[in-house]
């Protein structure tokens, strides 16, 4: 609780205030969403650049882990700049 008032600079009673009311207003947040476009366009998922790459690294991992690999943000790196060369994609840099 001490976090979180730091965080957001406010008081203990504001913060058991929002929690127990986390329901009514996520509740409002979706209303709001689908009765006004603008507010639903900030919602909207955003694709990849490299979506390719991304579903290609996804399967490999989910290959290697099946077979009981341990796989590391290193290896997961070198697997994206693997299928980027792959690709032809010359500027593409794997990000953590």
């Amino acid at each position: 609780m001490g976090k979180s008032m730091r965080q957001f600079g406010c008081g203990k009673t504001q913060i058991l205030n929002t929690l127990t009311q986390k329901e009514r207003y996520i509740h409002e947040w979706e209303v709001m969403g689908r009765n006004n476009p603008s507010i639903d366009a900030r919602k909207r998922f955003r694709r990849s650049r490299n979506e390719h790459i991304n579903r290609s690294v996804h399967d490999w991992y989910q290959q290697q882990t099946a077979s009981g690999l341990r796989v590391t943000g290193p290896m997961l790196q070198k697997q994206a700049r693997h299928y980027a060369t792959l690709l032809e994609i010359s500027n593409f840099g794997a990000s953590n």
